[in-house]
């Protein structure tokens, strides 16, 4: 990474303040940490892997369901100890959570020493600064309303992907959903800031460009008016990126066009992320989700006639209100014959003030016992799809060494989310081939391994 390119910054080793940061949640609000990162970088200040020793501590938080909230209480009660023990001075708390809270902050003010929401991060370096004087400034919980900036950014991922973020906000306004509260309403960036920010990004090393937004498929550039296939046709004429990674679509918003780049593009991986959530038409409706069935299934027909090896992730919530087993039922037959490449599915979580929230709610035993129903056939459908996979051969992307080789993903596979792939080799493979963590090698698989794939180099 070099701090003389676009706005990527690099992190100094020998500086005065010392700050950690804890990111929960998606890779969106990971970005939001590495700007936050940025701007104290940049400042002076040394960001450290560990809080110990820490002047600041700041918890990046989601609060998009009732387990995120969740998690982020459970960090914070770790914390509060590590601080009461005089592992570090301050605790900031920053991201989704006080979004979320904003209308009633007061259990959140008397927990924290500052809060602060995205709009605030650029401001960050002066207010934490007068938290070291210990002169407490007033905490913040300003809204989200402008699109932001991510140009300067920490990197905190591996140095070979990156996440490209697009848009952010969201405006479908799903009947469960609380992100158009959190985040705001849709709003995309400007074409020329994207495609600044992915130069950027493939200058630093980033092999592996990694799209983003909560709805990528609502993307239309602020300034020229470019929708979400054009942008991507002007992605791959980056140099040096190898793989573009398409995340967050929605099914209603699957058009031939886009289909086609898909198809057309070499370095856009044959992988997209489609959540389709249910596939009954009675809680599709109750969902909101604009198209219903008939546009779930005209978007993976499509996909799968025009990109025969194209993996599908797809996500699913289980135990929406009214649910009746029979539309239990049509899911399962449904994921059954789809045979999702990756799939990943939620129970329903009561969000107050959504339309769903006033619906009547099933019984938490009912809905645990339906998701373990439905994981269950997911299961045998990935173990099955892995094991189809051996004998093939193929590029994978290299993401880290183990002891037996080295760990990789092939195209199907996201950062975090998705399966990995084991590559096994001997010592004299790994004397010949000598390969960088972020190279892509081709490998033929060999056997399978549950939702992992196992391979030797070729």
């Amino acid at each position: 990474m070099n701090s003389g390119r676009r706005g990527l910054v690099l992190p100094h080793k020998t500086r005065n303040n010392r700050f950690s940061i804890i990111t929960l949640g998606c890779p969106k609000n990971l970005i939001d940490s590495e700007r936050l990162a940025a701007v104290l970088v940049k400042n002076g200040w040394r960001l450290c892997k560990s809080p110990k020793n820490c002047d600041i501590v700041v918890l990046n938080t989601c609060a998009f369901i009732p387990p995120a909230r969740e998690e982020a209480f459970e960090q914070f009660k770790c914390l509060k100890e590590k601080k009461r023990n005089g592992e570090f001075r301050f605790l900031v708390l920053a991201g989704c959570l006080p979004l979320y809270h904003r209308a009633n902050p007061n259990a959140l003010l008397r927990s924290f020493d500052l809060i602060i929401t995205p709009p605030n991060y650029q401001n960050a370096h002066t207010l934490f600064q007068a938290l070291l004087s210990n002169s407490f400034p007033e905490s913040s919980f300003a809204e989200i309303k402008e699109t932001p900036d991510d140009s300067e950014r920490l990197i905190l991922t591996a140095p070979h992907y990156g996440y490209l973020r697009i848009s952010d906000g969201c405006s479908n306004r799903c009947s469960y959903c609380t992100i158009p509260y959190i985040r705001g309403n849709h709003r995309p960036k400007p074409a020329s800031m994207v495609l600044a920010e992915a130069e950027a990004l493939a200058a630093c090393g980033v092999k592996e460009l990694i799209v983003i937004a909560q709805d990528t498929t609502a993307y239309k550039a602020s300034d020229t008016g470019e929708n979400l296939p054009s942008l991507l046709g002007n992605l791959v004429q980056i140099r040096g990126l190898r793989w573009i990674r398409l995340m967050y679509t929605h099914p209603a918003k699957i058009t031939p066009e886009l289909v086609n780049v898909l198809a057309e593009e070499k370095k856009i991986v044959h992988y997209i992320d489609l959540p389709i959530q249910h596939i009954n038409e009675r809680i599709l409706k109750l969902m909101g989700r604009a198209g219903g069935k008939r546009a779930i299934m005209k978007a993976i027909e499509s996909l799968r006639s025009s990109i025969p090896d194209i993996a599908i992730r797809t996500s699913l919530i289980v135990g929406f209100p009214t649910e009746t087993e029979d539309e239990f039922k049509e899911l399962l037959e449904f994921v059954g014959e789809t045979r999702f490449e990756r799939l990943g599915a939620f129970s329903y979580e009561r969000e107050p003030n959504t339309k769903s929230s006033k619906l009547p709610q099933l019984p938490t035993a009912l809905v645990k016992e339906r998701l373990d129903r439905l994981m269950q056939l997911q299961k045998k459908i990935a173990f099955s799809y892995t094991k189809s996979l051996i004998g093939k051969t193929e590029e994978v992307i290299l993401d880290n060494a183990y002891r037996y080789g080295y760990i990789a993903r092939t195209y199907r596979d996201a950062p975090q989310i998705d399966s990995l792939c084991k590559i096994r080799t001997t010592e004299k493979d790994r004397k010949s081939l000598r390969p960088k963590i972020g190279e892509l090698i081709n490998v033929r698989f060999v056997s399978a391994s549950g939702y992992d794939i196992i391979a030797q180099p070729i």
